[in-house]
């Protein structure tokens, strides 16, 4: 690892101001469970680095008619949270399926986010639940949806002058049914090979509503639109669930890894949405 000049901004302003004197020679750091290795790796060089996670006023959870969650509340503060558990149990469940405890007491869920990999646990349930990114730079402030945030493997929306500062919610119905469901070769504790979530609202056993994302078979965390139209409307019989489920598989376009392969994604897609969407019916 080469040395590296390193700033601890007292407030987002700050932050930003340093993100456009260095430019793309400087990278934020949020939890660095991902930054720091690939600097290490050699495959990260920045020469500057610019640490959120002493920045005031971006580390909180707060319930209201929309949750809104600090970009630098860490994946371990989430699991925890009973305001979350209580308001948004979905959410909870990923940051206790997030890598191992270690690594999610210093992760972060902007970081993971920023991060852009289609195999990001928190990527998938948010993208169900609606949820929303505010973004912060010397323009000001947008606000982006979680799903049209990603743009490719690493890559986000973000310009090299912004910095992610909240996630923020909309709070779920009380009767929404939901589901997370993430395979890993060593189980949950790692990267997703693929990951399905699921949000469902059920009216006199009729799929009312369906919101499905696919992690990590696609370049991005993907909605699978097919998926959703096929149950809504109908039955919530096994027969729907299944038909509806298969479609995931025209709708992913995994990539072969040292993990899985093209087929074997493809064919988990199937058999993990339609594991999720049955274990909604059964919450």
């Amino acid at each position: 690892m080469r040395d590296f000049n390193y700033f601890e901004p007292k407030n987002v302003d700050e932050a930003v101001s340093l993100l456009a004197k260095y430019g793309e020679a400087a990278k934020i750091m949020a939890g660095g469970t991902d930054l720091m290795v690939r600097m290490i790796m050699g495959t990260r060089r920045p020469k500057y680095i610019i640490n959120l996670k002493a920045t005031p006023g971006l580390d909180y959870i707060e319930c209201g008619d929309e949750l809104r969650i600090g970009a630098t509340t860490t994946i371990r503060t989430i699991a925890k949270s009973p305001e979350l558990a209580q308001e948004c149990p979905i959410i909870a469940n990923v940051g206790r399926k997030f890598a191992c405890i270690t690594i999610a007491n210093m992760a972060t869920i902007g970081g993971n986010l920023c991060n852009a990999s289609p195999a990001a646990d928190t990527a998938a349930p948010l993208i169900t639940l609606s949820a929303r990114v505010k973004i912060i730079g010397p323009d000001g402030v947008r606000i982006v949806p979680v799903e049209e945030f990603f743009t490719g493997p690493g890559s986000t929306v973000m310009k090299p002058d912004e910095i992610l500062t909240e996630v923020q919610i909309p709070t779920p119905q009380a009767d929404t049914k939901w589901a997370y469901i993430k395979y890993g070769i060593r189980g949950v504790s790692d990267l997703a090979i693929t990951s399905v979530a699921a949000l469902v609202n059920i009216e006199n056993g009729i799929f009312t509503e369906a919101r499905i994302a696919l992690g990590a078979v696609a370049p991005t965390p993907m909605r699978a639109r097919r998926v959703e139209d096929a149950l809504k409307g109908e039955k919530t019989s096994e027969k729907t669930i299944d038909k509806a489920a298969a479609l995931a598989k025209e709708e992913c376009c995994p990539i072969s890894d040292v993990r899985a392969s093209v087929e074997y994604r493809t064919q988990m897609s199937y058999v993990l949405t339609k594991r999720a969407i049955m274990s909604c019916l059964n919450s």
